[in-house]
C-alpha cells in the first residue's frame, strides 16, 4: 500500500511541477507578486507586511526561503549584498518565482502523507488510497500549486489539524489536544478561511471517551489562539492597523468587473453547481457532496470529524460578500476522504470489493486528472501579454510614448518617477509597503538604465468597485478616477496606446458603472476611432493563451521623430502580414 501512496504523490508532483516557471518574467498570479515582495521586504528589517488581505505566515515561509538562496549566492558570488539580490528581483524576478511555486508544489509530499495517516486511523488504509489518489487530482490544487500563494499551506495545516484530532478522539493525551489546536491556529494564519478548521479539536474533545474533557478544550483552543499570533503577531504588535485592513476586505462586495455584471443570488447554490465542479471536477463534486451525507448520516465519530469543515465552510460562505473559488481549497481534503468512503462504502456491496473500488476511484479520478492536465497545458502556453511586450520592445522606436493597459512594457526612469509621484499623493499611499522609503522605485530607476525602456503611462486600473458611495474607497486602487480622466482625455500625449479587450469588456455596460467610472467605458468604445490599429495579439489554440491586445498608433499625436515612427509602422504592418508561432496571430 505504501508504493501505491509514493506512486500518487509522484504523480501529484509531477502534474504540479509540469511548467512551474510558465511566462516568467512577466505574468504571474494576481497576487503572487504581493506574497515575493513583501517576503523579500522582510530584509529590511522590518516584519510587518503592512498588508493583511492575507495572513503573514505564508510570507514569512518564503522569507525563509529567501534567505538560504541569499546565503548560496552570496557563497557562490552571485550577489554582493542585499541590495543585489533586489536589483535581480527587478531586473528579473524569474527565481524567486520558481522558489515560491516549488514550495508550493513540494507540499503536496507532505499532505498527502499526512491524508494517508489520518484516513488509515479513521477507516481503513484502502479508503487512505483512494483519498490520495482524489486530493492528487483535484484541478484547483494543481492549479494553484503552479504559483506562490498561500492555498497549498491551507491544505497541509488543515489536515495536520485533523490528524492531530483524530489522536485526541482516540483518547490522546494533553500533546496532541495541543498540536491540534496549534495546527488549525497555523490553518487560520495561513488563510482567513481555514479558521473552520478550529471546529475539528472541539469536536474531536466533544467525542473523545470520557467526555467533552473542558480543560483539555480550553488548552487546545489556547494553542489555537497563540499559534495564529505567532503567525500574525501584528494583531496585537499593530492592531489599528490590521483592523483597518480587515475592515477594507470585509467591506468590498464585489459585484461588477472580478465576477461580471451579475452578482449570484444564492452562493450555497453557486458554489455546488459552479465552484465545486470547476475545482474538482463534475464526477468528484458529486461524489464529495454524496460522501459527506453518508457520513452525516452514519455519524460515526470518525464521519462527524471529516464532514464538519466542508458543512462549517459550505454554512459560512453562502452568506459571504467576498467569495472567490479558492476559498473552498481547506475543504478539498475532507471532500477527498468523503467521497473514498462513500466509494468504500458502495464497492463493500459488490462481490469484488477491491476490483469495484478501484473501477469507481480510477474513473473518477481520471476524469478529474484529464481536466488537470488540460489546465496546466494551457498555463504554460506563452500568455498574449508577454508576446504583446515583447513585440512592442523590438518593433517600436524607443522615443515613443505610449499608453498602457496592463502590458508590461519595460518603462524609462521618467516614467518611473512619474508614477512613483503619482502614487505617493493617491488615496491608497497608506497602504503602499513598497512606497514608503521609495527604495522600490530607485531601484527601478537603476534597473531601467542601460536597456531599451519607453515612456509608459500605465492604466491603474482597480481591481473591482465599490458599491458604495459611487464607487469611492480602496478598491480605486492608485489612481482615483479623476486621474484616470485626466490621462486618458488629452491623448495627443501618447504616441501608442496598447489596450485589452477584457478591460473593454469590464467597463462595458456604461449604465452599471458607477458615474465616476463611466468615461472608461467613452475611452474603450471610441479608442478605435482615434488611431490606427498597427497589431492585434490574440490566443492561438495550442500556441498561446490570455486575452486579445489591440496596439493603435494614435493618430492625434504630435509629429515627433516621424521618420523612427514610419519605420515602427512599417514593421509593424510586416508583422501583421507574417504571424509566426512565437508570436499570437492576429485577426
Amino acid at each position: 500500500m505504501r508504493a501505491w501512496i509514493w506512486a500518487l504523490i509522484a504523480l501529484a508532483f509531477a502534474v504540479r511541477v509540469w511548467g512551474l516557471a510558465h511566462n516568467l518574467p512577466y505574468r504571474t498570479y494576481i497576487e503572487e507578486d504581493e506574497f515575493v515582495y513583501t517576503a523579500l521586504k522582510y530584509g529590511t528589517g522590518d516584519l510587518n507586511p503592512h498588508w493583511f488581505f492575507h495572513p503573514p505566515l505564508y510570507t514569512y515561509a518564503l522569507f525563509s526561503l529567501y534567505g538560504l538562496y541569499y546565503l548560496a549566492g552570496t557563497a557562490a558570488g552571485w550577489f554582493a549584498g542585499p541590495r543585489d539580490l533586489v536589483l535581480q528581483y527587478i531586473v528579473d524576478p524569474s527565481a524567486f518565482y520558481v522558489i515560491a511555486r516549488g514550495l508550493s508544489a513540494l507540499l503536496v509530499v507532505p499532505t498527502l502523507l499526512a491524508l494517508a495517516a489520518l484516513v488509515r486511523r479513521l477507516y481503513a488504509a484502502r479508503v487512505g488510497l483512494m483519498a490520495c489518489a482524489f486530493l492528487a487530482v483535484m484541478p484547483l490544487g494543481v492549479w494553484y500549486a503552479h504559483f506562490g500563494c498561500t492555498e497549498p499551506l491551507v491544505m497541509l495545516f488543515a489536515v495536520l489539524a485533523a490528524l492531530c484530532s483524530a489522536r485526541v478522539m482516540e483518547g490522546g493525551g494533553l500533546r496532541w489536544s495541543l498540536l491540534a489546536g496549534a495546527a488549525a491556529g497555523l490553518t487560520a494564519g495561513s488563510k482567513y478561511i481555514g479558521a473552520v478548521a478550529i471546529a475539528l479539536p472541539v469536536v474531536a474533545h466533544l467525542a473523545a471517551p470520557g467526555g467533552r474533557r473542558p480543560r483539555r478544550m480550553a488548552a487546545s483552543l489556547a494553542a489555537a489562539a497563540a499559534a495564529f499570533l505567532a503567525a500574525c503577531p501584528q494583531i496585537v504588535l499593530s492592531p489599528r492597523e490590521f483592523l483597518d485592513n480587515i475592515m477594507l476586505l470585509a467591506s468590498q462586495p464585489i459585484s461588477v468587473g472580478e465576477y461580471g455584471w451579475v452578482e449570484p443570488t444564492n452562493l450555497h447554490v453557486e458554489f455546488a453547481r459552479y465552484y465545486m465542479p470547476r475545482g474538482m471536477g463534475t464526477a468528484l463534486t458529486w461524489l464529495s457532496i454524496a460522501g459527506v451525507l453518508l457520513l452525516w448520516l452514519r455519524r460515526r465519530r470518525g464521519d462527524i470529524l471529516i464532514a464538519v469543515v466542508p458543512t462549517l465552510f459550505y454554512a459560512v460562505i453562502g452568506f459571504s460578500r467576498l467569495y472567490y473559488d479558492r476559498y473552498m481549497i481547506v475543504c478539498y481534503p475532507f471532500f477527498a476522504i468523503a467521497a473514498a468512503a462513500l466509494v468504500d462504502a458502495v464497492a463493500s456491496r459488490c462481490r469484488r470489493r477491491a476490483a469495484a473500488a478501484a473501477i469507481i476511484c480510477g474513473a473518477v479520478a481520471a476524469q478529474s486528472l484529464v481536466e488537470s492536465v488540460r489546465r496546466v497545458a494551457v498555463l504554460v502556453l506563452p500568455d498574449t501579454s508577454f508576446i504583446a511586450a515583447e513585440w512592442i520592445r523590438e518593433r517600436l522606436p524607443a522615443d515613443a510614448r505610449l499608453l498602457v493597459d496592463v502590458v508590461p512594457v519595460p518603462m524609462n526612469e521618467e516614467s518611473i518617477a512619474r508614477e512613483q509621484a503619482l502614487k505617493i499623493g493617491s488615496p491608497r499611499s497608506p497602504y503602499g509597503y513598497r512606497e514608503l522609503s521609495g527604495f522600490f522605485f530607485d531601484l527601478q530607476r537603476e534597473a531601467a538604465r542601460g536597456r531599451k525602456a519607453f515612456d509608459v503611462s500605465r492604466i491603474l486600473h482597480p481591481r473591482g468597485f465599490h458599491m458604495v458611495d459611487d464607487g469611492k474607497g480602496y478598491e480605486e486602487e492608485w489612481m482615483t478616477p479623476e486621474l484616470m480622466r485626466e490621462m486618458l482625455d488629452d491623448l495627443a500625449r501618447y504616441d501608442y496606446a496598447v489596450v485589452s479587450d477584457h478591460k473593454a469588456w469590464r467597463y462595458g455596460r456604461r449604465e452599471e458603472l458607477p458615474e465616476r467610472f463611466r468615461f472608461m467605458n467613452d475611452f474603450y468604445r471610441t479608442i478605435g476611432s482615434r488611431g490606427t490599429l498597427v497589431a492585434t495579439f490574440a490566443p492561438v489554440e495550442g500556441e498561446s493563451q490570455g486575452t486579445v491586445y489591440f496596439v493603435y498608433r494614435l493618430d492625434a499625436a504630435p509629429e515627433k521623430n516621424q521618420r523612427a515612427r514610419d519605420r515602427a509602422a512599417a514593421a509593424s504592418d510586416g508583422g501583421l502580414r507574417r504571424p509566426s508561432a512565437s508570436t499570437a496571430r492576429t485577426r
